[in-house]
């Protein structure tokens, strides 16, 4: 299986997650192709799994003015994110698709960049078949060492199952909760 990892990050929390899902699934045999959205380039040909992610930025998906507030304060977002990279994205006859999503927090206090995402690959006809929301302490990080094994895990499950985990993944890490006790439950995210 091929897989394009495509992903926007702000304050490298969002990079490492998608970082660590694309170790997860070179762990199972999968090509993997790591891109920032940043990049503004559309390698698909071939690709069977398109992964895309992006932190949360106000309940949502960043956007122009959401990286400029990220800015002041002490992240160094690009001008181009995977809202554009995906409103760029050609046509692909390609697979299917998994979203991702970064936040701090809890999820209906920070809302969610995976609806926006999802919208955007169904608009071009391509079927999100999982999600997953990984959830960090500190917006500035450095992601926690739990977060990215989570990340892994699920990379590992999208290409053990070819690129469908069957149901929706969500990994609540509560800071007052042990390393490694993902909490969640199948639904939206």
């Amino acid at each position: 299986m091929d897989v394009l990892v495509v992903f926007e990050s702000c304050f490298s929390n969002t990079q490492r997650i998608a970082e660590s899902v694309a170790d997860g699934l070179k762990g199972q045999g999968a090509g993997v192709t790591l891109l920032e959205a940043a990049e503004r380039i559309w390698p698909l040909e071939g690709v069977d799994l398109l992964v895309a992610g992006a932190p949360v930025h106000h309940r949502g998906l960043p956007n122009r003015l959401s990286r400029a507030l990220a800015a002041t304060q002490g992240a160094t977002p690009k001008a181009f994110g995977l809202a554009e990279w995906l409103e760029g994205m050609p046509q692909w006859q390609g697979g299917q698709a998994a979203t991702f999503d970064c936040a701090r927090g809890n999820t209906f206090v920070h809302g969610s960049a995976l609806a926006p995402i999802a919208r955007r690959l169904q608009r071009r006809g391509v079927p999100v078949v999982s999600d997953a929301r990984f959830l960090v302490g500190v917006m500035e990080g450095p992601a926690l060492p739990e977060h990215l094994d989570q990340a892994r895990q699920w990379g590992a499950e999208l290409a053990a199952q070819g690129g469908k985990t069957g149901e929706t993944a969500q990994f609540w890490i509560p800071l007052s909760q042990k390393p490694n006790s993902p909490h969640g439950s199948a639904g939206p995210r």
